[in-house]
């Protein structure tokens, strides 16, 4: 009777062990995210700006749980369409533009929750370079960003703040029949998450 018990002991824990050693490689299988949860980038683009004559180009980098910085370039194509809520406040916002530039666009994010997840607030500086002028906007945002699948990302939102613009010549001079103009701009930036792997 001993003998079968210790045999029964021996057989049970040798079946624990392999048993456990089994479930924790089926395990990491299911944790295995293919290091989307280390990724710590988002390349994007913003459909509205598109709209407007900016096609950018944008990546967005965590720096931490909370907070990310986002910045980029865009080609600016020899169209410009209004702002309607520019046109609010103004009957003319002074810009046109039949030649390509270039623009650039760097903003600060502050996550609610975890980043880049979920909602976020965030300090923006908008330069476009057209053919004769400087348009520089500084703008406060709120968003929210969201996840489609695995990697794409919707970020979309709205912003307040204020214009200013510069006219080229000679000289480039400040323009204050089109500055410090109220601006509530609005963004849709679809995004792919990068991963190292």
């Amino acid at each position: 009777m001993k003998k079968l018990l210790i045999t029964t002991l021996i057989v049970s824990m040798t079946y624990a062990l392999f048993g456990q050693e089994k479930a924790d490689e089926d395990l990491s299988q299911y944790f295995d995210d293919q290091g989307i949860s280390q990724a710590k980038g988002i390349l994007k683009t913003d459909a509205i700006a598109m709209i407007h004559g900016d096609w950018p180009l944008l990546y967005e980098h965590m720096l931490s749980d909370q907070f990310s910085i986002e910045g980029g370039v865009g080609l600016l194509m020899p169209y410009y369409v209004h702002d309607f809520l520019a046109l609010i406040f103004t009957e003319n916002n002074g810009v046109t533009n039949n030649q390509l530039g270039v623009s650039f666009k760097g903003q600060l994010k502050l996550y609610t929750d975890k980043a880049p997840d979920l909602h976020y607030w965030g300090v923006q500086l908008y330069h476009r370079s057209f053919s004769d002028l400087g348009v520089t906007e500084f703008t406060f945002t709120k968003g929210w960003q969201r996840f489609v699948g695995k990697r794409l990302t919707i970020d979309y939102g709205l912003g307040l703040g204020f214009r200013t613009q510069q006219i080229r010549g000679e000289q480039t001079i400040f323009d204050p029949d089109f500055s410090f103009i109220p601006i509530v701009p609005l963004f849709f930036k679809i995004g792919f998450l990068a991963t190292d792997k």
